[in-house]
């Protein structure tokens, strides 16, 4: 039966409380705040998967369906890894079913008294009448000892660079010369001149007589290590990146040793090393993933939220994006890279680049070249300028996607999004790039870009296309079908997932609108220079990146709004576009619907928020 710590006791019950109390939901940073001493907010999603687990092995629903992230109102993805790990039916139901579903079960459960008992609380959680509170006896001697060890193994890094050897293998073997087991923890420490803690590793195998796992290019002797006789297989958990346990800290917790060979930890070291994990919420995890459970590369397609930079729960660290992205096969290519500005690699014929931009908050130049990145507001283009001091580098197009991990002052370097290079506004001294997606879901392998938000760039295209007819002989006037229109299929170029758009389509819904803005007919606007047509745009209201969202075509007339140029600008770069997009949403929601789109306020601004 699954054992929780302290930490996770608490959240334990605190989720009770919640359920006594009929609270709807509880969020992450709520949850992190009610315990004693209160957490990191970051530190709760991977204690309260393991307080589910424990849920599931009592026959439970999973307790952690309760907590909500702020902006989704809904269950991490965390959540839904749970039901893979533990092999739970899923039924053909979709993520938001199987929430609501669980949901639903810790509503009706009348057993929570079991978690409550076998955790030693005192929630008072109704109980069938005549059912005593039992506690779970305390674990045989036998019990206790079959439990996983913790471990600290000293590294010499003058033998062996155990850095290098992270930032390319997910796994290693080490000379086995203490009882370690299977499941038990390993902490690396990096002796003299670093002399701290660096690496959280499990182990996999023991007793191995051979070693199969080639690192041999990270010792400084490999016969040194050769023909041991046992070796101990290590796969990597974390890199601690923030907590800085130095030897003399250990020293203070409990460590009686000088660290000359493998110790096993007593309860108050084993304790501050735990506690240093969850204080260290940027720490590298590797191998897991986005969490101490396995995410399978064959897992199955999630919703285009899996990787969004605006959730605050998931994916905040760029090593964790990365690495759920490509896997362990590609992280030592993302370690390589990590902090060095870039770091380029092919995938079935689409060329990617990780990018590391630091971004200047005061307008000084940031690298040693003298270039200046900075961030738009409205987060969708970053701009890549020369100071006065700088060499001219020049500006090389090669159609890069690049997955970009931007860094401002002290902060971590943060997933924002996928961009591609403006070759057709960038110049020798000012490189524009624009975000095509905030999302990159890998769910195929080998692994490739399935969503590109590239609607203004295709806007332009569409509008430069319309402008070009010669409007004048166009029909003087259109009615709307109201039939639904089947979805064209889309077209990949290079790894851009685009859908087409139809220029006599586009060209109808202005002819409906009589060339006037929808949002406000009386917008000033000008004659058009091959036509004495008013000037307007045409804009999809709901944008075509999202026409996996719909089994019907997004690129009807029904769909599509005409606007002054100023608000289709206000729209895709301005502020106050919700109050646009709220008013012609409202007039187009019934016409949208008679063509099979069915689609709600709340979503579609969640569309334009790249959510």
């Amino acid at each position: 039966m699954k054992i929780l710590n302290e930490v996770q006791i608490k959240l334990a019950e605190q989720l009770l409380l919640s359920v006594k109390n009929h609270e709807m939901n509880i969020e992450y940073n709520e949850l992190a705040s009610r315990i004693n001493p209160p957490i990191h907010w970051r530190q709760v999603g991977k204690n309260i998967g393991e307080i589910s687990i424990l849920c599931h092995e009592l026959g439970l629903p999973l307790l952690s369906a309760k907590v909500i992230n702020k902006s989704t109102r809904s269950a991490g993805d965390g959540f839904y890894a749970l039901y893979e790990m533990l092999g739970m039916p899923t039924n053909g139901k979709t993520e938001k079913e199987l929430y609501h579903e669980e949901r639903e079960a810790i509503r009706k459960c009348t057993e929570w008294y079991k978690l409550e008992d076998y955790l030693h609380l005192n929630v008072g959680m109704d109980r069938p009448k005549d059912t005593p509170k039992t506690l779970p006896q305390k674990p045989t001697a036998v019990e206790q000892a079959s439990r996983p060890s913790e471990w600290i193994f000293p590294c010499n890094l003058s033998t062996y660079n155990v850095h290098q050897a992270y930032a390319n293998l997910s796994r290693i073997d080490w000379k086995q010369s203490c009882n370690v087991s299977p499941g038990d923890t390993v902490y690396i420490y990096v002796a003299s001149p670093e002399k701290k803690i660096a690496y959280k590793c499990i182990v996999i195998k023991t007793d191995k007589p051979v070693s199969t796992i080639d690192d041999s290019a990270y010792a400084v002797n490999p016969e040194h290590f050769a023909n041991y006789g046992r070796y101990v297989e290590l796969q990597f958990v974390y890199r601690f990146a923030e907590v800085d346990i130095k030897y003399e800290t250990l020293r203070k917790h409990g460590l009686n040793s000088n660290l000359q060979g493998p110790i096993k930890l007593n309860g108050e070291l084993s304790k501050f090393l735990q506690k240093s994990v969850d204080d260290d919420a940027f720490a590298i995890r590797m191998a897991g993933g986005l969490s101490d459970w396995p995410v399978p590369m064959n897992r199955p397609h999630r919703s285009k939220s899996t990787l969004n930079s605006n959730d605050p729960d998931l994916y905040e660290h760029s090593v964790d994006v990365l690495n759920y992205c490509f896997g362990p096969l590609f992280f030592g290519k993302l370690y390589d890279g990590f902090q060095r500005g870039a770091k380029e690699f092919s995938v079935d014929g689409t060329s990617y680049m990780v990018w590391f931009p630091k971004i200047s908050i005061d307008g000084k130049p940031v690298s040693s070249s003298g270039w200046i990145n900075t961030l738009s507001d409205d987060g969708y283009t970053i701009i890549e300028e020369a100071s006065s001091d700088a060499t001219d580098l020049g500006y090389d197009d090669n159609g890069d996607i690049r997955l970009v991990f931007a860094k401002r002052g002290n902060l971590p370097y943060m997933f924002i999004g996928v961009f591609t290079a403006d070759s057709r506004v960038s110049t020798q001294r000012k490189h524009i790039f624009h975000k095509v997606a905030n999302i990159a879901d890998f769910a195929q392998n080998p692994p490739h870009i399935d969503y590109f938000r590239d609607d203004f760039a295709q806007d332009a295209v569409l509008v430069s296309e319309v402008n070009e007819e010669s409007l004048d002989i166009a029909p003087a006037s259109f009615a709307y079908g109201g039939a639904a229109k089947k979805k064209a299929d889309p077209i990949v170029i290079s790894g851009h997932r685009t859908f087409p758009r139809d220029r006599k389509t586009a060209v109808n819904a202005l002819i409906h609108a009589n060339y006037s803005c929808e949002y406000d007919p009386s917008h000033r606007t000008f004659l058009r220079r091959n036509s004495g047509k008013p000037y307007t745009e045409p804009h999809h209201l709901i944008p075509m990146a999202f026409s996996d969202d719909f089994a019907v075509s997004l690129d009807v007339e029904e769909n599509i709004v005409s606007l002054c140029s100023n608000c289709h600008n206000q729209i895709h770069y301005g502020q106050g576009a919700e109050e646009l997009l709220t008013k012609l949403y409202n007039v187009r929601k019934k016409l949208l619907k008679g063509v099979g789109i069915d689609i709600s306020l709340e979503k579609l601004l969640k569309f334009y928020q790249g959510e």
